[in-house]
Parts: structure tokens; C-alpha cells; sequence
């Protein structure tokens, strides 16, 4: 994936040499240009989906680890003081999520408009002023990389695999711990303070950087890989371990 899978299978014994990136990438150009094609009929757009005029948004299943209900409860903390919130997906907690909006009586600032598919969702991301993530573990976060490519800005939590790679602090984005609300609603807040012609660059910050993890990088980190391992010799296997297979081999038959 990233720098911190990388450093993870170095740790394992991996040598550095032999590790390459690029695995998590999605469709750049399917988001950058579903994205401006839907700003550029804005007021279409926002009318046939019943989009607010301005909104942030999340892209996520409905189970816990996806930290829904610390986002809710995070931002229903600032009073209003930011942008609507649009979370688009699905999943067992929904009648879950849904109580908790109306008990915070956000029903008509947090939308679910439920699961959107892959030729819609690019109309979603272009015409949300940014993009949150908050889950509590993620082994990288493709929705950011969609975000991304659609050219809006990010708050993504620091337990995702993508963060150290994808999101540069104050460039484009944000990190918050997702087991701190205060840090989620400040991230909000973040967004929330940026004005029109910092969006816009910050946007642009994320489609530049999110350029780089494209399925090109995914295809010439596969193609050195395989170069790699077409020249390191097959590893040799020590006597202690020829003995444990053969043992174990033995009793397997035996089982």
C-alpha cells in the first residue's frame, strides 16, 4: 500500500529492496471527471439528488469499526457551526445511526441518502465542499482516494493506512484520533473555516497528490516486483527446518 505497510513487512524481515507501492489505487479519472462534470451542473445536480447547497461528506458501510456514531455525535457538538453532513452508504447499523440523528434532532442537517453506485458517486464527492473518514482501523481507505481524485480536501482519521501517504496537514487535509471527539469536531471545524478560494486549493493539493497512487503506480510497482523476485535466488532451507517439515509432514499422514 503506503509508507506504513512498507515499514511493517520490513519489521517482519522483509528487505526494503523487495517491497514496492502502489497496490491501493482506484480510477483517478473516473472521480476527476464525474466531479466536474457534476459542478459544472451544479444547480441540477444538487436539485435531482436533494443535495444541500453545501455539505460535507462520508463514504462508509454502516458497521462500528467505521466510527459513524463518533462522527454524528461529533459533529452534532458544534451546534451548527459548520456545513451540512451527507453520509452515503448502507449497512446493519442504519436503523442504529438513524435513531441517534433524530435523538440529537440533526434530521435535517445529516442525510442518508443511502448506497449511491460507482457511476453516481463521483456526483457525490464533486459537489461536497470536503470529505471525512473516521474509522477506528483501516487497513488503507480507498473512499479518500476517490475523494481525493474528485479535487476536495480530506480529514481522514490517523488510523487509517492511507494518512501518512495521502493526507498533508494543512495542505490538503487533516488527521484526528477517531477515539477523540474533540479531535473529529475540530477537524470539521478545519473545514468548515476554509473559505472558497482555499477549498479550491487545498482540492487541487489532493488531485495532485492522489495522482501519484494512480493504477499506473499499481501496474510499475507489480512490474518491479516481479523483476525482483525473478532475481533473488530461492531461499535455502536450513536443516532444522527440513526436519519440522518432514515431522509434521509424518504427522499429517498419521492424523
Amino acid at each position: 500500500g503506503g509508507t506504513p505497510q512498507k515499514n511493517y513487512l520490513v519489521e517482519l524481515g522483509l528487505p526494503a529492496n523487495r517491497v514496492f507501492h502502489g497496490y491501493n489505487a482506484v480510477e483517478n479519472s473516473h472521480f476527476a471527471r464525474g466531479a466536474d462534470e457534476a459542478r459544472q451542473a451544479d444547480v441540477r445536480m444538487r436539485a435531482e439528488r436533494k443535495l444541500p447547497p453545501r455539505y460535507f461528506l462520508a463514504v462508509a458501510r454502516f458497521t462500528e469499526k467505521k466510527n459513524l456514531g463518533g462522527l454524528i455525535e461529533a459533529y452534532g457538538s458544534l451546534n451548527g457551526e459548520v456545513p451540512d453532513l451527507v453520509i452515503v452508504g448502507d449497512g446493519p447499523l442504519r436503523a442504529e445511526l438513524e435513531k441517534q440523528i433524530a435523538d440529537l434532532n440533526l434530521a435535517e442537517r445529516i442525510h442518508l441518502p443511502g448506497p449511491i453506485g460507482y457511476h453516481d458517486l463521483p456526483t457525490y464527492y464533486g459537489l461536497a465542499a470536503a470529505f471525512i473518514h473516521a474509522s477506528t482501523t483501516e487497513q488503507w481507505g480507498l473512499v479518500v482516494n476517490e475523494a481525493m481524485a474528485a479535487g476536495i480536501p480530506v480529514a481522514v482519521s490517523d488510523r487509517c493506512g492511507c494518512a501518512e501517504d495521502l493526507v498533508k496537514k494543512g495542505v490538503n487535509g487533516q488527521t484526528f484520533s477517531p477515539h477523540h471527539l474533540g479531535e473529529i469536531a475540530a477537524a470539521l471545524k478545519w473545514l468548515a473555516s476554509l473559505n472558497a478560494a482555499e477549498l479550491l486549493t487545498a482540492g487541487k493539493a489532493s488531485a495532485e497528490i492522489i495522482d501519484q497512487w494512480s493504477p499506473q503506480k499499481f501496474a510499475a510497482g507489480l512490474i518491479h516486483a516481479i523483476a525482483a523476485a525473478k532475481k533473488a535466488a530461492p531461499a535455502r532451507i536450513g536443516w532444522i527446518d527440513q526436519a519440522l517439515v518432514k515431522l509434521l509432514m509424518r504427522r499429517q499422514e498419521q492424523a
